[in-house]
C-alpha cells in the first residue's frame, strides 16, 4: 500500500513539473528570439515566487561543475555574452525602452569590448574597448571627471604624456560643412589648431604670459597688458605696459601700393609704416597720404627767404605751398637803419640780430610755418 501511495505522489510531481515546464517553454517560444538562449532551448528550473540564492550564481552553457567562484557573486560563461533588460510596460506613458549589456562581438575576428546598448534605438551608447589603460575614465566623489587620471581636481581633468587635446569635429552629418578644431596645450604653448585647413595655429599663448596680457571688456573693447585691471571703456584698444611700444604693420613701397588697391572709402584711417620711406602713411579714403617720417628729415632748400618790410617771406622748394608771411615787427627797431648781421635758419628757428644794436641774437620759431 505504501509503495502504491509513493508511486502516485512521484507520478503527480513529475507530471506537474512537465506541465509547468511545457507552459513556460510555450510562453518563451512566443517571445522575440532575443529572449531565447538558442544554446539551451529547454528550461530545467522554474520559480514563480521570490527566491534567494545564498551563494554565487553561474549562468551559461560553459559554467563548469563545481565552478570556483572566488569573490565573484554572479558569473556568466558562454561564447556569446549578453544581458537583456526587457521592460514590459505597455500602458499609458510608462517608459518601456529595452537595454542590453554586451561583452564582445559574436562573429569570428570581431572586436573585444564591453558596451551598453539601447536595444529599441539600435544604438551602442557606451563602449569600453579591451586594452583601455587605467583610469581611462574616472568619476570621483565630487563628480569630477578624470581622463587618464585617478585624481581629477576640476570638473573635467585630462592627463596625457604629450599634448593633451580636446577635438571639436563637425562631421557634415547635419548638412553643414565639415570642420575640425583642436584645443590643446603642452610645454611650448596653449593653442587652437585648425585641423581641416592644414593644422594652422591661429591662436597661441606662451607659458608664463602675465595676467591681463589680453582682456576683452564688457563693451567689446580690448586691453593689452592691463594686468588685473580692465580696458578703458572709452578706448577700443588700451595698451597698458610701460616698457613696450606699439608696432604698426610694416610694409614696403610695393606692399603698401598693393594694399591700396584693396582699400576704399570704408577703410579711411588705416595707418601703416613704410619700411623703405621710414614713414607713416594714412589712407584718406582714396589714396595714401601723410608720409610722416620717423625723423622728419625732409631736407629742402628755401627758394624764398627774404625780408619784405617787416615781414619775412618764406617758402620751401617742392612743397607746393604759397609763400609764408612772418611778421617780424616786434623784433625790429624801425628807427635805426641797420644791416642784419645774423639772418639765418637754425633748424626751425630764424636767428636774427642787427649790427650795432647790442642785443643778443633773436630766435623766431617757424615750426608752424614749415611743412616738414
Amino acid at each position: 500500500m505504501n509503495k502504491q501511495i509513493t508511486m502516485v505522489l512521484l507520478s503527480f510531481l513529475f507530471a506537474g513539473s512537465l506541465v509547468a515546464q511545457n507552459t513556460f517553454i510555450q510562453q518563451i517560444q512566443g517571445t522575440p528570439n532575443g529572449l531565447v538562449d538558442q544554446d539551451v532551448p529547454s528550461r530545467a528550473v522554474i520559480s514563480t515566487v521570490d527566491s534567494e540564492i545564498q551563494g554565487s550564481l553561474g549562468i551559461g552553457v560553459d559554467i563548469p561543475a563545481n565552478n570556483n567562484y572566488g569573490f565573484d557573486t554572479f558569473v556568466l560563461a558562454e561564447n556569446n555574452l549578453r544581458m537583456l533588460f526587457r521592460d514590459t510596460s505597455n500602458s499609458g506613458s510608462f517608459p518601456s525602452n529595452d537595454w542590453r549589456l554586451t561583452a564582445n562581438d559574436s562573429g569570428n575576428g570581431g572586436a573585444n569590448y564591453f558596451s551598453i546598448d539601447d536595444v529599441d534605438g539600435g544604438a551602442q551608447v557606451f563602449r569600453v574597448d579591451a586594452g583601455a589603460p587605467n583610469n581611462a575614465l574616472r568619476v570621483d566623489a565630487d563628480g569630477d571627471v578624470g581622463i587618464g587620471t585617478a585624481s581629477p581636481v576640476v570638473e573635467v581633468h585630462a592627463v596625457d604624456g604629450n599634448t593633451p587635446t580636446l577635438r571639436l569635429e563637425q562631421d557634415g552629418s547635419a548638412g553643414f560643412g565639415a570642420q575640425t578644431w583642436d584645443i590643446a596645450g603642452n610645454e611650448a604653448n596653449f593653442f587652437i589648431r585648425d585641423v581641416t585647413n592644414g593644422s594652422l595655429l591661429p591662436f597661441k599663448i606662451r607659458p608664463s604670459a602675465p595676467t591681463g596680457s589680453l582682456v576683452v571688456g564688457d563693451q567689446g573693447n580690448i586691453g593689452v597688458g592691463v594686468g588685473g585691471g580692465t580696458p578703458n571703456d572709452n578706448a577700443s584698444i588700451e595698451l597698458g605696459t610701460t616698457n613696450q611700444g606699439l608696432q604698426l604693420n610694416r610694409l614696403t613701397n610695393a606692399e603698401r601700393t598693393t594694399l591700396g588697391t584693396a582699400l576704399g572709402a570704408t577703410e579711411v584711417g588705416v595707418i601703416v609704416f613704410d619700411t623703405e620711406d621710414s614713414s607713416l602713411y594714412t589712407w584718406d579714403g582714396t589714396q595714401w597720404g601723410g608720409g610722416i617720417t620717423d625723423t622728419d628729415t625732409d631736407d629742402q632748400t628755401a627758394d624764398v627767404f627774404q625780408l619784405n618790410g617787416t615781414d619775412l617771406e618764406l617758402s620751401l622748394e617742392d612743397d607746393g605751398a604759397a609763400t609764408q608771411q612772418v611778421d617780424l615787427s616786434s623784433f625790429l627797431d624801425n628807427t635805426d637803419d641797420q644791416t642784419a648781421d645774423v639772418f639765418q635758419l637754425n633748424g626751425t628757428d630764424l636767428e636774427l640780430s642787427l649790427e650795432d644794436d647790442g642785443a643778443a641774437t633773436q630766435q623766431v620759431d617757424l615750426s608752424s610755418f614749415l611743412d616738414n
